[in-house]
């Protein structure tokens, strides 16, 4: 699926963007066209895949919104995963709203997920406030009932919330 972009101009806290596809070479920034506004929330819930060239287009793109705050919303593994080891991903004035958090069954073999919502499951760290992370290790599997574990290195994939200062 190629990339897609709605824009939403009355969002309640500025304006509502939400990405679907691909974020890859084929992938053209350049064509938004934002209202003014001081919060920007980037919805990434349909992003299926992102590539080095169009990570590349991403991060050129957010340097762009610097004088907005960037709320970024449901961002799927393969955006947390970016968010991680990719500087520049994230801008300085961003906030993640919420992110995926994969789980496995190993009754069933089925995959599955929860959304991590800020304030309810985790703050980053910021300059007068440690981070904290509720999130379970083990959910019940949609499909079988059963208990469907973490399917993630926690170290690893939760290490963004730490470095937001």
């Amino acid at each position: 699926m190629s990339f897609q972009y709605e824009i939403d101009h009355n969002d309640n806290d500025g304006a509502l963007i939400k990405f679907s596809g691909q974020i890859d070479e084929y992938c053209d920034f350049t064509d938004i066209k934002l209202p003014e506004s001081n919060r920007i929330t980037i919805d990434l819930k349909s992003i299926q895949m992102l590539n080095s060239v169009g990570l590349r287009s991403w991060v050129m793109w957010v340097k762009t919104l610097n004088q907005q705050i960037i709320v970024l919303r449901h961002c799927p593994a393969v955006a947390v995963h970016q968010m991680n080891i990719l500087d520049g991903f994230m801008p300085l004035k961003s906030i993640v709203e919420s992110f995926e958090v994969p789980y496995h069954c190993e009754a069933c073999g089925a995959d599955s997920f929860l959304w991590a919502v800020r304030g309810e499951h985790f703050f980053e760290r910021t300059a007068d406030k440690a981070q904290w992370l509720k999130v379970p290790d083990t959910v019940s599997c949609e499909k079988c009932n059963k208990t469907a574990g973490l399917d993630v290195i926690p170290v690893k994939y939760f290490h963004f919330l730490k470095s937001r200062i």
